[in-house]
């Protein structure tokens, strides 16, 4: 006969206790352990979170660049960002735009959290590109659009003067013009005076988008026409500036087209309409009756 082997057949295990064996369910032990791993892990998940709240990650630093214009102490007191500041609580959205509504002249700007302890603060300054005349005030805007200062009596010495922009929307803080037109047209004007270097030129004027004119070294106007083939336009205005007219011209530059080019009058010799167009000296904003320049120019004749 073989012998019979009895097997368990239960998850049960056996333990001596007082003398006698005792059956434990393995189960309920795997359980009880299981509950006291969860356990454990939570109040380390807790005990570290309070600690990342309180003591953990305090900002020992903040660090401030790009910007030549406000004091490390002025950015930081506006954005609310200081030292003890704790890194993981830290809104870096609230911060920046706590420094974009409140210092024109910057551009962008990006708060960091640098763990374990220390925030960074990269400025973008804006670069002044030209000054907006609106109802006879002056707006200067930056190269992103971005109007820097408000209703100034002068224009910002050093920065082109752009008229008849019909300047809208002032208070959202960006240029914008009544005529959605006249954005791109001053865009090409503004993008073709830095690419092609032509220095000196005082004014734009686009009131009518079929007569656009431009001011250079206030004794030369320049009468483009309209906006057609405007990119064009600039490059042979490089060209007439450059090579074609004399350093002691005053007058007008009639441009016609690409076949006809361009006709360059002097001041003494102009008649008829194209008088009207002589150059005035935008340098001087107020005639010796006090009379700001640019209201009579279109009816002051030479």
């Amino acid at each position: 006969m073989r012998d019979v082997v009895k097997k368990r057949t239960d998850n049960s295990e056996y333990k001596i206790i007082n003398g006698e064996r005792v059956r434990v369910a393995r189960k309920k032990r795997r359980r009880n352990m299981s509950a006291y791993y969860v356990f454990t892990f939570f109040v380390v998940v807790i005990t570290m979170t309070i600690l990342s709240l309180t003591i953990l990650f305090n900002a020992s630093s903040v660090e401030v660049s790009g910007t030549d214009l406000y004091t490390a102490e002025q950015i930081t007191q506006i954005s609310g960002v200081a030292v003890g500041n704790n890194l993981i609580r830290l809104d870096p959205d609230t911060a920046e735009s706590c420094i974009m509504e409140n210092l024109s002249y910057v551009e962008e700007v990006k708060v960091l959290r640098n763990f374990p302890d220390k925030i960074s603060i990269k400025v973008t300054q804006a670069v002044p590109k030209a000054n907006i005349e609106h109802e006879g005030k002056f707006y200067v805007v930056s190269e992103t659009g971005k109007i820097l200062e408000e209703a100034l009596d002068a224009p910002k010495s050093g920065l082109i003067i752009i008229t008849g922009f019909e300047l809208c929307d002032i208070d959202k803080g960006k240029m914008k013009s009544s005529d959605e037109m006249k954005q791109p047209i001053l865009d090409t004007i503004l993008d073709a005076v830095e690419r092609f270097e032509i220095e000196d030129i005082v004014e734009v004027n686009i009131k009518d988008r079929t007569n656009i004119k431009l001011n250079f070294d206030n004794r030369v106007n320049i009468l483009l026409g309209s906006s057609l083939d405007l990119d064009y336009k600039m490059g042979a205005v490089k060209v007439l500036l450059g090579e074609k007219i004399q350093k002691s011209f005053n007058g007008v530059v009639y441009y016609h087209n690409d076949s006809n080019s361009a006709s360059v009058i002097a001041t003494d010799k102009l008649t008829g309409w194209l008088k009207n167009e002589a150059p005035k000296d935008y340098s001087i904003y107020e005639d010796e009756d006090d009379r700001p320049l640019q209201d009579i120019y279109d009816d002051d004749l030479v």
